[in-house]
């Protein structure tokens, strides 16, 4: 077979997924991509992902979009996304993923983008392909609120008490369940539980939202050091910067942020932390002058001798 890009030795091994052939041409320094009279249509994840990190312009991104979105492929849609580094659904998109029951896509797009939403006619189309089952609770995690309140609204027995928890400790970005809860069904969802979870996944506005709901309410310090410890991005900043504003002694030893890589992560708020913490020290370190203040106590009143030892 004769490998040139105008022939028809590129596209047939980009369709039979060929993925060792196409590395092995680069490698030895083909360039199959240059020249193409059209892009290419891939639809295996592994070989869209070697064409990308070569030739990220040599590909036909609106047909792989409606061919990954069609057959639920996700795979193709992350790939896509970490490459061209923009989010590649439309509403059109998210619609037709919608109507196929592709939750996985929905789920992605929704942690990704949440501004950009399916049309809410088809939100009867977020049952199961086969459109006999209600999606579990589990397929129900960090889904858009509308998706919630339409299976609450035609089956209102289909979700528990604790699955309704569940789903809001399972948001990673905005409180909207959370408001939904509390004011349409009567859940109170301003308690530690929640803070705790928000914190632990860096969900910074439903955060904020308990906080402010229920002043007394403030997350607990394992679950603030496990958010900053696994948060990365610009979620790890705001979570930090959150931290500092409303209470940063109960931010966790600048050193612990250190091993954490926020000096890379977020400089400014690291050394802004840092010079706090210097001046005025964390609860952590209070906390342990506290328990040496009481392990001293403690042994001081042992050394004293008993009144049973006075006679």
């Amino acid at each position: 077979m004769r490998i040139t890009s105008k022939g028809v030795g590129v596209r047939k091994l980009v369709q039979l997924g060929r993925i060792n052939t196409l590395r092995l041409l680069h490698e030895r320094g083909v360039k199959i991509f240059v020249g193409l009279e059209s892009p290419l249509k891939i639809t295996d994840p592994d070989v869209l992902e070697f064409i990308l990190s070569v030739n990220n312009e040599v590909v036909d991104v609106r047909w792989i979009v409606d061919f990954a979105v069609q057959n639920d492929l996700l795979d193709l849609l992350e790939i896509l996304h970490h490459w061209q580094k923009k989010f590649p659904l439309t509403r059109a998109n998210l619609t037709r993923a919608a109507e196929e029951g592709s939750l996985s896509i929905l789920q992605w797009a929704h942690s990704i983008d949440p501004t950009v939403q399916p049309e809410k006619s088809c939100m009867v189309k977020i049952m199961t392909k086969e459109e006999q089952y209600l999606p579990t609770t589990e397929e129900l995690r960090n889904q858009p609120v509308e998706f919630i309140q339409h299976i609450h609204f035609h089956q209102p027995n289909h979700l528990s008490h604790q699955d309704f928890m569940e789903l809001c400790k399972s948001k990673r970005i905005g409180a909207d369940i959370h408001k939904w809860l509390l004011t349409k069904l009567g859940i109170n969802v301003a308690n530690l539980e929640m803070a705790n979870a928000a914190a632990r996944i860096g969900n910074i506005e439903a955060l904020d939202w308990i906080v402010k709901q229920n002043p007394e309410v403030f997350p607990s310090r394992a679950y603030i050091k496990d958010g900053l410890c696994f948060m990365w991005g610009c979620r790890a900043t705001e979570l930090l910067e959150w931290l500092f504003n409303q209470r940063p002694g109960a931010i966790p030893d600048w050193k612990h942020l250190q091993e954490w890589n926020y000096p890379v992560v977020a400089p400014e708020m690291f050394l802004r932390v840092k010079n706090y913490q210097e001046r005025n020290g964390s609860e952590e370190e209070q906390l342990q002058v506290d328990q040496e203040n009481m392990d001293e106590t403690t042994q001081s009143l042992s050394d004293q001798p008993s009144s049973c030892d006075l006679f």
